[in-house]
């Protein structure tokens, strides 16, 4: 990645997920301005406010998923790539069409390869 800073939009409950995404990505070289969000009206003003790079978003948040997030992404920004970086990927989507929608999946398990895959979506 070259030098400039990725803007990303992190769909995520928990505060400890979001800093072990954003540790991954900095151990990969990948400096990120990321707005972290919990909620489908977080969500929508972040995309709304500021011109996202990528987005990330957990699949399974207490009020907020992430099949939700994918569609008002596609709204919003039908441009931005979109990775679901989730423990319940894919096993528990709400069904395959979602999974094709979004640009790529991440078992959280594989938290490592993130920046790798970050690097690889945004050269796509």
């Amino acid at each position: 990645m070259d030098a400039s800073t990725v803007r990303i939009v992190m769909a995520e409950d928990s505060s400890a997920d979001a800093e072990l995404a954003a540790r991954a990505l900095r151990r990969h070289g990948i400096r990120a301005d990321i707005a972290v969000v919990s909620s489908g009206a977080e969500f929508r003003q972040a995309l709304e406010g500021a011109r996202a790079d990528l987005i990330i978003s957990d699949n399974s948040m207490p009020q907020f998923s992430g099949a939700q997030a994918l569609a008002i992404a596609r709204t919003l920004a039908p441009g931005v790539p979109f990775i679901f970086l989730s423990g319940t990927v894919p096993d528990q989507l709400p069904a395959d069409s979602v999974l094709a929608q979004a640009t790529a999946c991440l078992d959280k398990r594989r938290l490592p390869e993130l920046g790798a895959l970050v690097e690889t979506v945004l050269r796509a």
